[in-house]
């Protein structure tokens, strides 16, 4: 090839290089302020604290704040390398999750040139796959179901290739993404069922559906001798309790309410939350469906998505996190559409959904909520921790930390090596550190919640501003 063809096809990615650096801006911007780290990030740094002090290696991960799901450990493992390197500051697993972000935006595009070229198609939808509201919220939190996305991204680039190995890979990609949540599988089941729609004219279809399915259950492995050995997961009464509560079997009219829910859902995670809207992108995905059936990767991932959402309305209580499987699939279906519509209408669709995305994401990431303080978090652990009397306790009182016993603030105060007070040991300990959204003492003093009751009348032997949201530290003693 002549040095000016090499020129001109380096040309034609640059728009993708430099929306490239405008994701990577999006996805890191305002992370100490924006960054959910609540009990459940904290307590998941304790424990991958505690595996690497330990050098522990399980598959017992993230316990459900009622202690009745468990998890397996996939996502301490992939949030641990930039944790290690910032030494278990609650910023270490954003930033990894930033990186996961990028690479499942990276796959995606991946996805997208592969059918649709290098075009002005291509950038509409890799920016409205960069910039869709799901894909910002999973890439600046770091919590074990957002990282289902990233796994089924890398299933999708499997599907268009030739090579053996990816394919495999692929599968096992499915595999992993149980790991994280086991609801996935009410996706996973369906992407797997409907296989032979996508490989029916493929000479190797048979072999490759083999592969996915032979990945899929090589991930599974190692789960399943864990649990043989163990008993921890699927033969527990607690799994088991959790799980009878989470599924409830076929019931006419309250499967249908349920099942428009599991819609609802998926469709406000694209579109914004008004009927029409909503009722837009159902007419939307069946017209595309009706018009172009006939194309084996609209089929595929039409049907993957029906199943899968009538799976969900077996599911008794709905959450976005739960149907994060279906996002990839939507994306698909969204590419495959764009490769076949040749006129303007097309574009123009894609058009307006960016809109909307960079509107919702871009005033996502200006939010400063309590949720996201990682400073005051931070700084309280910082004072606590250097606190000499043995007797001390913290509460989060006076502001909207629903978590009074404050649970995030015990979890990084435990991780620099200090141990607190349990907290139904209030009445026993001397000190109490209150983190509170109040600039007045007497607020707090005055606040209904127990775990002040013994300090109410002790003297405020210090006070510090520990973030500008703002949030405020008291140090009370008896």
């Amino acid at each position: 090839m002549e040095k000016s063809s090499i020129i001109f096809s380096l040309k034609r990615f640059v728009p993708l290089i430099i929306l490239g650096f405008f994701v990577l801006f999006l996805y890191s911007r305002n992370l100490e302020q924006n960054s959910r780290f609540i009990w459940d990030e904290s307590r998941a740094l304790v424990d991958m604290h505690r595996i690497w002090e330990q050098k522990l290696l399980t598959f017992v991960g993230p316990i459900s704040e009622n202690n009745l799901e468990m998890f397996p450990s996939l996502s301490y493992y992939m949030y641990l390398p930039a944790t290690i390197l910032s030494k278990f500051d609650p910023l270490g697993p954003v930033y990894m999750a930033v990186f996961y972000g990028l690479l499942t935006w990276l796959f995606f595009t991946m996805v997208i040139i592969n059918h649709l070229g290098s075009g002005l198609k291509s950038f509409l939808l890799s920016l409205f796959t960069a910039t869709a509201y799901p894909m910002v919220l999973v890439s600046r939190w770091a919590w074990n179901p957002n990282l289902v996305i990233f796994w089924f991204s890398l299933y999708l680039l499997s599907l268009e290739s030739e090579y053996l190995f990816v394919i495999f890979v692929g599968g096992f990609s499915l595999g992993a993404s149980l790991y994280l949540h086991y609801l996935a599988a009410l996706t996973v089941l369906p992407v797997l069922l409907f296989l032979p729609l996508i490989y029916r004219s493929d000479k190797l279809g048979l072999k490759k559906i083999f592969l996915t399915l032979l990945g899929f259950g090589s991930a599974l492995i190692p789960f399943i001798v864990f649990e043989a050995k163990n008993h921890y997961f699927l033969n527990s009464g607690s799994f088991l309790t959790a799980n009878n509560k989470s599924f409830i079997s076929l019931s006419g009219n309250g499967y249908q309410a349920r099942l428009w829910t599991a819609i609802e859902t998926l469709a406000k995670m694209f579109v914004p939350g008004q009927q029409i809207f909503i009722l837009l992108f159902l007419f939307f995905l069946v017209v595309v469906f009706i018009v172009y059936h006939q194309d084996r990767i609209v089929k595929y991932t039409f049907v993957s998505l029906v199943f899968s959402l009538g799976l969900f309305g077996l599911v008794s209580q709905t959450y976005p996190h739960y149907q994060y499987s279906q996002v990839p699939l939507v994306i698909l279906f969204l590419t495959r559409f764009l490769a076949l519509n040749k006129s303007i209408s097309g574009q123009l669709i894609i058009s307006f959904l960016v809109l909307f995305s960079l509107f919702t994401s871009l005033n996502m990431i200006q939010n400063y909520t309590w949720e996201g303080d990682i400073m005051a978090v931070r700084s309280v652990a910082d004072i606590i921790s250097g606190e000499t009397n043995s007797q001390t306790n913290v509460a989060a009182l006076a502001g909207s930390d629903t978590n009074t016993a404050g649970q995030r603030y015990r979890d990084m105060v435990l991780i620099k090596g200090k141990t607190l007070d349990r907290s139904d040991s209030y009445p026993q300990s001397r000190v109490l550190y209150v983190v509170s959204q109040s600039a007045d003492p007497e607020q707090i003093r005055q606040d209904p919640a127990w775990e002040i009751d013994s300090f109410r009348g002790s003297i405020i032997t210090g006070i510090w501003q520990v973030s500008s949201y703002p949030v405020y530290l008291y140090r009370f003693a008896k």
